[in-house]
């Protein structure tokens, strides 16, 4: 992963099963993701799924660690994230063994239109998945933080802005309901 580049990333649970059980579950990952991954990676949307989950991030310009430095520690801060959200999940729930597949999935977002098509496809995953009926009601993705005045650590004001404000952000997304962003 190199500093300044966008990646969708994403991974789901071993054998495709749960790795959100309840309410708590979902926010204590937002908050492990904060902790272990703030100082490496700006966050621009995210969707937390039942058996899965989708960030969009942006590495940070750390100049002083060198590329296959930051790219290690970025990968580790990521094996932290899911090694103690896995172990907290395994206590809660009296199981054992991995929560997550092995080996985490990034893709390089490399053209603005992949930007666009992914920031949607990230927010209407949750009704395509037939868990919501709109995307403004699964309360497990950046979408409603985004078009929120509440503080945030997702970078709202540049997504905000790419879509030309609150507005055209929300047509976006109404738009895209009937495309089939399945291919993202």
């Amino acid at each position: 992963m190199n500093r300044n580049e966008l990646y969708h990333v994403f991974n789901r649970g071993n054998n495709k099963e749960r790795i959100f059980f309840t309410d708590r579950n979902y926010k204590h990952f937002l908050k492990l993701f904060e902790k272990y991954l703030k100082d490496y990676a700006k966050l621009y949307a995210y969707c937390l799924m039942p058996n899965h989950f989708h960030f969009l991030i942006r590495i940070k310009n750390l100049p002083l660690i060198e590329e296959d430095e930051l790219t290690k520690r970025i990968s580790q801060q990521f094996r932290f994230l899911f090694m103690s959200y896995s172990k907290g999940i395994n206590k809660e729930r009296g199981r054992t063994g991995s929560l997550f597949q092995k080996n985490f999935k990034r893709k390089l977002v490399d053209n603005e239109s992949y930007f666009t098509s992914l920031i949607a496809y990230i927010h209407l995953n949750p009704v395509k998945a037939g868990l919501a009926f709109k995307f403004p009601n699964w309360e497990y993705s950046s979408y409603n933080a985004l078009l929120s005045l509440n503080e945030t650590q997702l970078a709202r004001h540049e997504v905000l802005d790419w879509f030309g404000g609150r507005a055209g952000f929300i047509r976006f997304h109404e738009e895209c309901l009937d495309l089939d962003l399945s291919r993202i």
